[in-house]
């Protein structure tokens, strides 16, 4: 733990806490990645960095793409014409709309759990 509250908090506290949340964890460690790397990074900087495969990249990246919570920011071609294209991803919304996307969440579950309950009640 921190000592210090005002100190930024480390990537595996970030990664935990999206986990608690409800993400899976390679979501969470490519989300991380990415809000700290703002000016955008590409699928392969991912890959290497967070010793991920390709596969796991693009399946992490699927919800987060959904969500908005990263976005395409750029797409370099091949000076040849030849290669596909690459993305760079980057955040698409700040971490505090990313934690009210992840609240509103939880409330919608919290209200389902509690229709249930009242159904269950009722047997």
């Amino acid at each position: 733990m921190r000592d210090n509250i005002n100190q930024r908090p480390s990537e595996d506290e970030v990664v935990n806490a999206f986990v608690t949340l409800g993400l899976n964890e390679k979501q969470a460690r490519i989300l991380t990645f990415t809000l700290r790397h703002t000016e955008g990074v590409t699928q392969h900087e991912l890959e290497r960095s967070l010793d991920l495969r390709q596969p796991e990249v693009s399946m992490g990246l699927g919800p987060l793409l959904d969500n908005h919570w990263i976005r395409i920011a750029d797409r370099i071609r091949a000076k040849d014409g030849r290669s596909r294209p690459v993305n760079i991803y980057a955040p698409g919304k700040d971490p505090q709309e990313i934690v009210q996307d992840l609240y509103s969440a939880f409330q919608e579950r919290c209200n389902l759990i509690q229709q249930s309950f009242a159904i269950i009640a009722k047997v």
